[in-house]
């Protein structure tokens, strides 16, 4: 996908989104407030006071042009992740960096697409704790991880289900 792109009204009151089509991108967009579709622009327009929401959105996506003249410094780190699903999907651990899942609730399996976020370098080990991928599982992974400088960390647990993770070095 082409870096996306925030443009400022000349009054500074919205922004456009100009970015490729992707179904679930436009779905996260619907979600900002006070959003609306310009069809002679063919861009998204949204309040300014939500450009924070929209970037985040975007970097999940891929990069955006204003950020793109300055490369994020990084963190190479070696972590130990831990995530567990149940069998519906209904109760899951999950790790989060900038609110992308390392890995996927669907599967258990690492999340490899590009993001904004971090990089999977190098995966030590990887391995089902317990359950198989299409039923409830408990995954382990030992990674070499670059992680955008300043990205926020989150785990979300439940009574049943876990997710955590340990930096190692």
């Amino acid at each position: 996908m082409q870096p996306a792109a925030l443009i400022k009204s000349a009054d500074g009151l919205t922004i456009a989104i100009k970015a490729g089509f992707n179904t679930s991108l436009v779905n996260e967009i619907k979600t900002l407030s006070g959003r609306r579709w310009n069809p002679t622009t063919t861009y998204w327009e949204i309040p300014a006071e939500g450009e924070a929401q929209a970037r985040a959105i975007l970097r999940r996506y891929g990069a955006i042009t204003d950020e793109l003249t300055t490369a994020p410094t990084t963190t190479t780190l070696h972590v130990l992740i831990r995530a567990e699903a149940s069998s519906r999907r209904t109760h899951l651990g999950r790790v989060l960096i900038d609110g992308i899942d390392v890995v996927t609730s669907a599967d258990g399996a690492l999340n490899m697409r590009p993001n904004a976020a971090f990089t999977i370098v190098t995966v030590n080990s990887a391995r089902f704790l317990s359950g198989s991928p299409r039923h409830a599982y408990a995954v382990e992974y030992d990674l070499v991880i670059d992680v955008r400088d300043g990205a926020s960390w989150g785990t979300t647990s439940t009574t049943n289900c876990f997710g955590d993770y340990t930096i190692i070095a």
